[in-house]
Parts: C-alpha cells; structure tokens; sequence
C-alpha cells in the first residue's frame, strides 16, 4: 500500500463496530486496530485518580471528558508506522472528533487518507440487541450492563453524531454508511473493503473469524453478520 489510510469507524453501542474491527484485524495482518475502550482501560490500569472518573460516567451512561479523551489519544495513538490503520470508539462528540482529526494531520494524515465507516442503527435496535445480550454482559460484571445505562449512552451518541457527520462532510471525507441492523452487513463490508483496493479473506475464513470473537451462547445463526461484541 503506497499512502496511509485510516478507518474511523462511527456508530452507536451496539452496532458492531468493536467486532467488525477485530475481525479486519484478524483477516488482514497489516492492519493497526486502535479500540478506544481498551486505550482508557490500560490508562484506567495506570491512573487510579482517572479510574475513579472513568467509572463515575460508565455508570451514568455520559461520556469521559474531552480533555481526559485528547490526553489519552495524544499519549496512545502512534499513526506514523504502518500503512492502514483502524478507528473503534475515537471521535465520539464534535470536539473529539476535531481533536482525532488534527491529530492525525499532525502525523502525516491527510483529510483524503482518512475513511468513515457509518454504523447507522436506530435506538430501538440498539436496546434490542443490548437486551438479547444483556446476561452475557451481566455475567462480565460490565459497568454498563444496566438497561438505563445503555440507553443513556445512545442519547448521547445520537445527539452528537448529526454533528459530526455534518463536520466530517464539509471536509470532503469520505463517509460510506451502512444499516448495521440488517442481514447483509458482511456484503457491505466486503463491498467497501474491494472498493478500496483490500484483498479479502474466503467467506469459510470469514465465518471461522467471526465465531471466534462470538460469545457462547450467541446463536450460531448471527455468524453471518457483523453483530456486536
């Protein structure tokens, strides 16, 4: 790959863009997969003042503030070795998203190297899934396994993403948006994956990827889709 690409994967809880980022990292072994979740849970591991703050707004379903957020990506977040990397979770308010954005100029990344991929999904499918999922959540003690919790976190979401779609498309950045609540969000993928020059794995490696980030008791019918973790 000649230029530095970067995905920025943009979506509600629960639309599935954890898992589909740890599928691509496991299907294409030359990219860079940056979760959000995880970066503020090894800071969480190193700053117990910031742990406290951190579980005060897991708890209420509100995001993390926006200068914690900037400092955590600024120390984390390392675009200048490797040709394609991947965005879970980063961006996730108008002033966040400036901030991932400048950052990555800053790092050689320009506005035509970076591509969104829209995970649009209603609330009522997000707390539909949250529901179906919700004992496996339970049982790891998640923070945010509370049925308010999460709808909180989708009100949150869904306030700022018209923003920072608007903001991302008076950049000329592209955004490619797909419906990740229906069945055929693996061809979606696959469409953007081909569109933009990657080579993509067999369907049987596909699948094989898929369960293995599955939980158990998830029904073996929903390997064909991007679902959420």
């Amino acid at each position: 790959m000649n230029e530095k690409i970067v995905w920025i994967f943009l979506g509600i809880p629960m639309c599935g863009k954890g898992l589909t980022g740890l599928i691509l990292k496991d299907l294409y072994t030359d990219i860079t997969l940056w979760v959000m979740r995880t970066l503020i849970g090894c800071e969480k591991k190193r700053n117990a003042e910031f742990a406290t703050l951190a579980d005060t707004h897991e708890r209420a379903g509100t995001l993390i503030p926006n200068s914690e957020v900037d400092r955590i990506l600024e120390q984390s977040i390392d675009f200048r070795h490797g040709d394609l990397h991947v965005i879970d979770g980063g961006g996730r308010n108008h002033h966040q998203m400036r901030f991932l954005l400048r950052l990555l100029r800053l790092q050689g990344v320009t506005d035509k190297c970076i591509r969104v991929i829209h995970f649009k999904m209603t609330k009522a499918d997000s707390m539909d899934r949250f529901h179906k999922k919700r004992d496996a959540a339970d049982r790891q003690n998640r923070k945010d396994a509370d049925p308010e919790v999460h709808e909180s976190r989708i009100d949150s979401h869904l306030k700022e993403e018209p923003r920072i779609l608007a903001y991302l498309q008076n950049k000329g950045i592209s955004i490619c948006e797909i419906d990740a609540a229906s069945d055929d969000v693996h061809a979606k993928i696959s469409r953007i994956l081909d569109n933009a020059g990657l080579k993509h794995s067999d369907t049987g490696m596909l699948q094989e990827v898929i369960r293995q980030h599955l939980p158990e008791d998830v029904e073996a019918s929903t390997s064909c889709k991007f679902v959420a973790a």
